[in-house]
């Protein structure tokens, strides 16, 4: 009785079910070497497609290599279903993404007019308080922290400004900001904050070698210049390109470590008040450009 037990075989006996030999391995599972690559090559072609051409042709890329990859193992009449596997997780990747991108879609364009107005309105309370003419008068805790959190509000502002332009590049073209214009404003940006902190510390640590009455005036009217240029963007950027009038009238500029550093601090606020202008017409620019854009999709839809 035992004997025909192990011979025909129990349904009963728990003895049956366990498998001959080890289990197969991981890689086995796959298909072996050549499963692992014909699952795992569509997504290789995806990645470096879509850093250089855009989600589009990343998509047909992928799709398309997983077709060869399926035909070519079924001309040889190998194991389809890594190739199976392989495609189906492209499409179900490629339609995921599609979705995400054209369908739910959150590009960076929707939040960049915001930003840039937070960077314009941040470089103005900067330029106005590093400006400040009481500051020559006495140094005092209270202006200096505010400076101080202003200046932090103009750097914050002005770097998520370059992350939201860095983001955009992985985008697709057709809703990509203008990222040469963006670029632009930041270098201006740059520019301006460094032109008002070498200001800030002309009247900090050399204001004894100032003329105090011609600094203060050309303090006020760099203030005013600025906080008008900046305080209304133009609806669109100037055409003449030219600097606006200087407030040291062109003098010549004296030995800074033997005489007054006046006509030094002049200069300052003359490119302070200049690149000013230039950000103002970056700023221009971008939501112009970005006007165009929108209207250019709706006119599409």
């Amino acid at each position: 009785m035992t004997s025909e037990k192990l011979i025909d075989g129990d349904p009963n006996d728990p003895g049956d079910d366990i498998p001959d030999g080890p289990p197969p391995t991981l890689l086995e599972q796959m298909g072996g070497l050549s499963g692992l690559v014909s699952s795992t090559l569509p997504i290789l072609v995806f990645v470096p497609v879509n850093n250089k051409w855009g989600l589009n042709p990343a998509l047909i890329a992928a799709l398309s290599m997983a077709t060869l990859i399926l035909v070519w193992r079924l001309i040889r009449k190998e194991n389809l279903q890594p190739a199976i596997s392989g495609f189906m997780g492209v499409g179900i990747g490629a339609a995921i993404a599609w979705v995400y991108c054209y369908i739910l879609p959150s590009w960076e364009r929707g939040q960049i007019p915001a930003v840039v107005r937070r960077t314009i309105d941040a470089q103005i309370r900067h330029a106005k308080l590093a400006l400040d003419p009481e500051q020559l008068k006495t140094v005092e805790i209270a202006p200096e922290l505010e400076w101080r959190l202003a200046r932090r509000e103009a750097f914050d502002s002005l770097s998520a400004l370059v992350q939201a332009t860095q983001r955009s590049l992985s985008e697709p073209r057709a809703v990509r900001p203008p990222v040469e214009a963006l670029q632009h404003m930041q270098i201006h940006c740059y520019q301006l904050l460094a032109q008002l902190s070498a200001v800030k510390t002309l009247l900090v640590l050399r204001r004894d070698r100032l003329n105090l009455e011609e600094a203060t005036a050309a303090l006020e009217n760099a203030i005013d210049r600025i906080e008008r240029k900046l305080g209304s963007l133009p609806v669109a950027p100037t055409t003449d390109g030219a600097p606006a009038g200087t407030l040291s009238g062109g003098i010549t500029l004296p030995d800074p470590f033997e005489t007054e550093v006046t006509p030094w601090l002049l200069r300052r606020l003359d490119a302070s008040t200049n690149i000013a202008i230039q950000v103002r017409d970056d700023a221009a620019r971008v939501l112009m450009l970005m006007d165009e854009a929108v209207a250019k999709a709706d006119t599409r839809g």
